[in-house]
């Protein structure tokens, strides 16, 4: 049976530390002369994550290794979120209700939402997830500002980045088990295998935009 793209990596609980950087393309130049400075931002805006996986047996470790072979150093994708924030830190958690996107043709940074809790004070907090769309279609973004639900449900998301595309109206908001599309950065995975045989792997994703 042929592999389907993206892949689901093999399991969140191995996985021991992430760390994120946010790859933003922004250009600043520096007067020699007077040392003002001018900056230009750009539409580039991307997660870069690495991952250190626990120290493991030989027995589950060839699962990863296997999965590594599978992706061919970036050319297949896979789906991955943050193992450490798998719920988030708002009522969204306990109460997650139904959010649908609320209406057509939004972008930017801010989205309406319906479908939530009703008066819900911090349904969602600054630093936790959501996720729109599916499969190859999976992108993640980051609450900057608490989101609060009014009485009918409602609520506006405020977020970093900007809309990748546009969703469409009564798109699902996913805000539990986020994850986005992504690639290998580096295209030549190595892990090392101890005297010992315990196994260590890392390895570096980069969002597929």
């Amino acid at each position: 049976m042929s592999l389907t793209f993206p892949l689901s990596i093999p399991d969140y609980d191995d996985i021991q530390e992430m760390r994120v950087r946010n790859l933003n393309a922004v250009s600043r130049t520096v007067s020699p002369y007077t040392f003002s400075t001018q900056v230009q931002e750009h539409a580039g805006d991307a997660f870069i994550f690495s991952f250190k996986l626990r120290p493991m047996r030989k027995s589950r470790a060839n699962a990863w290794i296997a999965w590594l072979k599978a992706l061919r150093g970036g050319a297949n994708t896979f789906l991955v979120g943050d193992p450490h924030r798998r719920q988030p830190e708002g009522t969204a958690a306990t109460y997650p209700g139904a959010p649908l996107v609320a209406g057509a043709s939004q972008t930017g940074t801010e989205l309406d939402i319906d479908g939530c809790p009703a008066s819900q004070t911090g349904w969602l907090l600054a630093g936790d997830w959501f996720q729109l769309g599916t499969g190859s279609d999976s992108r993640i973004y980051m609450i900057t500002e608490d989101v609060d639900t009014d009485i009918s449900g409602n609520a506006t998301l405020v977020f970093s980045p900007e809309l990748r595309t546009s969703p469409a109206d009564n798109a699902t908001v996913y805000v539990s088990d986020t994850e986005c599309i992504c690639r290998l950065v580096d295209p030549n995975p190595e892990w090392t295998v101890r005297a010992d045989h315990w196994h260590e792997i890392e390895f570096e994703a980069i969002e597929d935009l």
